[in-house]
């Protein structure tokens, strides 16, 4: 039976002890991962992670990756699996996730880890770095993805209404026909086309990106010079691995990281939590 997670205290404290499991399977067995984005910056600017964040987020290079699904599933963590794009059924996004089977949360409406239950589990985003071509080619193929991934949204459990608040002329018919191809390939096809894609990514450049980002965030880009050495950041009070250049990285993202966002932005993007409902 799975424990229902309803407040901010009980989530967190769910995501720690996942993260330290999920820090504890890798060091086992010699993966090499990094803490970021949201969790990164919780460490950063909070030493914890950010009150209304509501999930973990890490990332590793693709060789790492190749070797965490090679890995047998009996070696997983108790109540822990991997799912990686096109396992199920529904298409919540093109980012592996590390689940916890036993915890789950009342989603949001709209929310992209809504499987249609109405609940989810709790789960660690891995954000896959490839490298990046520059220049054309890499305009080209990145919009290639675009593509498939629409194509992919058409296996949405609760189809997200395409966001026509800005002005794309061509953008929305566009994204509205590889929908209408997408109900008509199975989601697994997709997916595979979708990763073979971003293998075509090859380079031997100093620059990455991820293709486990939502489409407007394709284009961003990673120096590898980041990721070349570790440094240990608490979290609640324990260290977690995060990338040497993780100052840049944050950044870059997120401009003056050390600045709180607006009230109104304070606030989960997945579970519906009792200190934020109105």
């Amino acid at each position: 039976m799975c424990m229902l997670i309803e407040t901010a205290a009980e989530l967190h404290d769910a995501n720690m002890e996942l993260l330290q499991k999920f820090d504890r399977f890798c060091n086992d067995n010699g993966i090499r991962y990094f803490i970021t984005f949201g969790t990164l910056l919780g460490a950063v600017r909070h030493g914890d992670m950010i009150p209304w964040d509501d999930d973990i987020d890490v990332t590793m290079l693709r060789s790492e990756y190749y070797k965490l699904i090679k890995i047998s599933k009996q070696k997983y963590p108790e109540g822990c699996e991997l799912v990686t794009p096109g396992d199920e059924e529904t298409f919540c996004g093109f980012t592996p996730m590390f689940k916890d089977n036993t915890k789950v949360g009342r989603m949001l409406k709209g929310s992209d880890m809504d499987d249609g239950s109405g609940t989810g589990r709790l789960g660690i985003d891995i954000f896959v770095l490839d490298p990046s071509y520059t220049g054309p080619r890499h305009v080209y193929l990145t919009y290639r993805q675009y593509m498939l991934y629409a194509e992919a949204r058409a296996h949405r459990a609760l189809p997200k209404p395409l966001d026509t608040s800005r002005p794309r002329i061509f953008a929305v018919p566009i994204v509205g026909f590889f929908q209408f191809i997408g109900r008509r390939r199975r989601l697994y096809r997709i997916v595979e086309d979708y990763w073979k894609l971003s293998l075509d990514l090859k380079s031997k450049g100093k620059v990455l990106y991820s293709p486990c980002n939502i489409p407007d965030e394709l284009k961003q880009e990673y120096d590898a010079e980041w990721f070349k050495d570790t440094v240990y950041l608490k979290l609640d009070g324990v260290e977690y691995p995060a990338p040497a250049g993780y100052k840049a990285l944050l950044k870059r993202f997120y401009g003056d990281y050390m600045q709180l966002p607006p009230e109104s932005k304070r606030k989960p993007d997945h579970f519906l939590l009792k200190e934020f409902q109105d």
